[in-house]
């Protein structure tokens, strides 16, 4: 039970956020999200075909609207990368 409720609350989370991010933050989640692991800077432009400044800005205010930590997480190196859940329920919303 908690575990649907869990799940049904990501779900709720990836729709709001597909209402409310610019389409640059909701194409990087997208990337994050397809991606096997933490995608750095470089990655993430080359997936979403924004340059570099722009995907740094647009990572960092994503992080901020899910309060980073456990959605958005960072490797050591600083990199970007997704909880399982969460990039999983964006793969499902955007298919």
């Amino acid at each position: 039970m908690a575990e649907t409720e869990a799940r049904n609350s990501v779900d709720q989370l990836v729709e709001l956020l597909n209402d409310r991010l610019k389409q640059s933050e909701w194409e990087i989640l997208v990337a994050l999200a397809e991606a096997d692991g933490p995608l750095t800077e470089d990655e993430l432009a080359e997936a979403t075909g924004y340059t570099e400044r722009t995907v740094s800005k647009r990572a960092d205010t994503l992080e901020e609207h899910v309060h980073g930590g456990t959605l958005v997480q960072r490797d050591d190196d600083g990199n970007p990368y997704l909880h399982p859940q969460f990039a999983a329920a964006v793969r499902q919303y955007e298919s």
